[in-house]
């Protein structure tokens, strides 16, 4: 079990070669990042420019914890799929802490799906703010 996925952060008032595909139409106020197996941003959208205050060529190939620090040590694949732990966490809409390049810390909601059935892990990954942290 990877320490920090139980704690939900607490929220206070709301605020309104080849790469591989990111999709588009993400949604107002959602950003698409393009994650390979291990968690390593393969490629972002504009809208995760602009929540994550990185360009495009800082983020891709960093792990995701630099902009979702509670995904650290984590698995995010197992046997071709997400980790059924965080596909479920997310799918129940437990907000996960992120972090902005200049410190800002909000509350999301991810949504993972896989893109391909090749058994390489390529990972679609929704992030969506919901929140500014206390604290």
């Amino acid at each position: 079990m990877v320490a920090g996925l139980l704690e939900a952060p607490a929220i206070g008032s709301v605020t309104s070669g080849r790469r591989p595909p990111v999709p588009v139409g993400a949604g107002e106020g959602a950003a698409a990042l393009a994650l390979d197996g291990r968690g390593v941003i393969c490629d972002c959208d504009r809208a995760g420019e602009m929540l994550f205050n990185y360009r495009r060529s800082e983020m891709v190939w960093h792990h995701v914890s630099m902009v979702l620090p509670q995904l650290t040590d984590l698995s995010l694949m197992r046997n071709g799929q997400v980790d059924p732990r965080l596909r479920f966490l997310s799918h129940i809409g437990r907000p996960f802490a992120a972090a902005t390049r200049d410190g800002r810390n909000f509350a999301c909601e991810l949504f993972f799906n896989v893109l391909d059935g090749s058994g390489r892990g390529r990972v679609s990954l929704i992030v969506r703010q919901v929140g500014e942290l206390a604290g």
